[in-house]
């Protein structure tokens, strides 16, 4: 049987672990600390984990219990007003914009998301359906005029937003981006548009119980687990062999899925790879946040996609 191996036991390396357990393999985690790995904050995209659980078993509802998160932001303005953003219907947004700082402010908002729709559509297939994407296929896929308008940040929202308010309020949907200090990309703004459609939810126990949840059924379908063991991917050029243990310790693998962003904890350097690995050594990496600001759901599409990369144990 084919053998897979998956470091860190995150949201990403758990789903990673029962997509592929359902496909045949024989799968192990290893994971440095003493329990999977749990994250503080709330939901977006929860259709990412309601696919996963009913393709692997049990429906999420029947599992956890989940509730819309009322007000997902409750920004204080430095005009001194505050604005109290529902946590989805880009109609309750544009009405709350509306009362309190009036009509023009809500048409920008309108307006503003309604050319972040044109954008997701146009970027939908490459941030969610490709682990990698190159230069030429985003050029393609926006054409050159349209990536020129969204490839900075500022210049986007300078560009549609004329109320200061309304700028503070596209920075806090910034502000929650995983990578939103050290980048000016255009498409960060997409938070502000995925929140108002999806919906922001919360787990009732917070997320450690979904983590529990999704530990709970990769146990159930056999995945094997290794608690307070680090383990770091071993190549020879361009050929994975497995993993190495603290203790020198080879375990050999067809596949390593790395559920880690520390660069400390990965033996090789991956400061010239890409975010995704689909490199034919079989050594696949998920980032466990993602600059989008979608969070750990990210992280469990991307797995999806690295399983579907992988196919079944059998081929």
């Amino acid at each position: 049987m084919k053998k897979v191996i998956v470091i860190g036991a995150g949201h990403g390396g758990l789903a990673a672990a029962a997509r592929l357990k359902v496909k045949g393999f024989e799968v192990t985690v290893f994971e440095e600390s003493s329990a999977v790995v749990t994250i503080d904050q709330d939901l977006t995209l929860l259709a990412a984990y309601r696919d996963l659980f009913l393709k692997t078993g049990t429906e999420l509802d029947e599992i956890v219990e989940l509730t819309e998160v009322p007000t997902a932001l409750n920004l204080k303005l430095s005009s001194g007003q505050t604005l109290q953003i529902p946590g989805s219907g880009i109609g309750r947004t544009i009405a709350e914009i509306e009362m309190k700082l009036g009509k023009e402010s809500a048409k920008q908002w309108q307006e503003y998301l309604l050319e972040l729709s044109n954008l997701w559509q146009k970027s939908r297939s490459l941030l969610l359906d490709k682990p990698q994407v190159t230069f030429s296929e985003v050029l393609k896929a926006f054409g050159i005029r349209s990536w020129l308008k969204c490839v900075s940040y500022r210049r986007l929202t300078k560009r549609n937003l004329k109320d200061p308010a309304l700028i503070e309020l596209a920075d806090k949907y910034r502000q929650q981006t995983a990578a939103a200090k050290d980048s000016d990309n255009g498409l960060i703004a997409l938070n502000s548009y995925l929140q108002s459609v999806f919906g922001v939810y919360q787990v009732t126990g917070g997320l450690i119980e979904l983590s529990q949840a999704l530990f709970e059924r990769c146990k159930k379908l056999g995945v094997d687990f290794e608690f307070n063991t680090f383990v770091a991917p071993v190549t020879i050029g361009n050929e994975l062999i497995g993993v190495e243990n603290s203790s020198g310790e080879l375990i050999s693998a067809h596949y390593v899925i790395v559920n880690d962003l520390k660069p400390e904890t990965i033996k090789i350097n991956w400061r010239n790879m890409p975010t995704l690995l689909t490199a034919s050594s079989g050594l696949f990496r998920i980032p466990e946040h993602s600059w989008l600001g979608i969070g750990p759901a990210q992280a469990v599409l991307n797995a999806e996609f690295i399983a579907e990369k992988i196919g079944s144990a059998n081929s």
